[in-house]
């Protein structure tokens, strides 16, 4: 992976703060950093400081925030309560999605609640709840108890996702790679 090369010399998102990150820097950090994975749809770690930081750059750069012309839907003001009220208190994963139909689909909704689980260390817990995509944010935000295993060297989501094709994946971070100015951020 890129970021690998990135991590050799001073990565970019602990070298200046989130306003410098350029668009490319903020494109990289979503996508090919130690935060983000691609396993056939996007996801990343929403729960992550850098991440927060790199979606709130992409935001404030399109418009979709002061000066905004579409008001934001429930799902996505419930996101940025949660992000200023609870960040913190669950790792969060989110994960693109291309259609949100199956959503209203309750036997693929309950499938998805009780097959997706994350395990750190021996300890493995399942899904707590999530925010579901809208018309202006297409992530699907999974919450997941934060574990805390000090002996443990990576965390993995075991993921059913409904609406994509191979809906069953695996995505494994590594817990040594995941630091923002100096501290462990997931």
């Amino acid at each position: 992976m890129h970021w690998v090369l990135a991590l050799l010399f001073a990565a970019f998102w602990d070298a200046k703060p989130p306003e410098k990150w350029t668009e490319t820097e903020v494109g990289q950090i979503m996508k090919d950093s130690p935060w983000a994975r691609d396993v056939g749809t996007e996801l990343f770690l929403a729960s992550a400081l850098p991440m927060v930081e790199a979606e709130k750059q992409y935001l404030v750069r399109h418009g979709h925030k002061a000066g905004a012309t579409e008001k934001p839907g429930p799902s996505e003001d419930d996101w940025q309560e949660y992000l200023a009220n609870d960040r913190g208190k669950h790792v969060v994963l989110a994960v693109r999605v291309p259609f949100q139909q199956w959503l209203a689909d309750a036997n693929e909704s309950k499938r998805m609640e009780e097959g997706c689980s994350i395990r750190v260390g021996k300890t493995k817990a399942k899904m707590v709840g999530h925010f579901p995509p809208t018309a202006g944010d297409p992530y699907l935000r999974m919450l997941f108890p934060r574990i805390v295993d000090p002996k443990a060297k990576s965390f993995k989501f075991v993921l059913y996702l409904p609406g994509v094709s191979k809906p069953f994946r695996e995505v494994e971070f590594y817990l040594n790679e995941m630091t923002y100015n100096g501290k462990l951020e997931y």
